[in-house]
């Protein structure tokens, strides 16, 4: 009964961190940005051994988007930031996921 309703809230938490993304996109929020990250951190430490280290990319994303919405940072900025918040996930997250679904 306790880890349904664990799961139903860390689902909550990534539904929200979703939403809080788009709004702090908008509205260059970066606070928004930041608790989006912290909340889909959450749901994927917790989820480490299915699908967590998937979202995981989620979290460096909106890491790296608030940063630049905090920065002010232009297109190319952007552009930049998102791609190291990538980048970043994959020298993290590659080698184990390359490991446990290649062998």
């Amino acid at each position: 009964m306790w880890w349904q309703l664990l799961s139903a809230a860390l689902w909550l938490a990534l539904a929200l961190s979703l939403a809080l993304s788009a709004w702090g996109i908008a509205v260059r929020a970066w606070p928004a940005l930041v608790l989006a990250a912290v909340l889909s951190g959450l749901f994927s430490f917790f989820a480490v051994f299915s699908i967590g280290p998937l979202t995981l990319l989620l979290t460096f994303v909106q890491t790296a988007a608030a940063l630049a919405v905090g920065a002010s940072a232009s297109g190319w900025g952007w552009a930049v930031l998102v791609l190291l918040g990538a980048a970043a996930w994959v020298a993290l997250v590659g080698q184990f996921l390359a490991h446990a679904w290649l062998g």
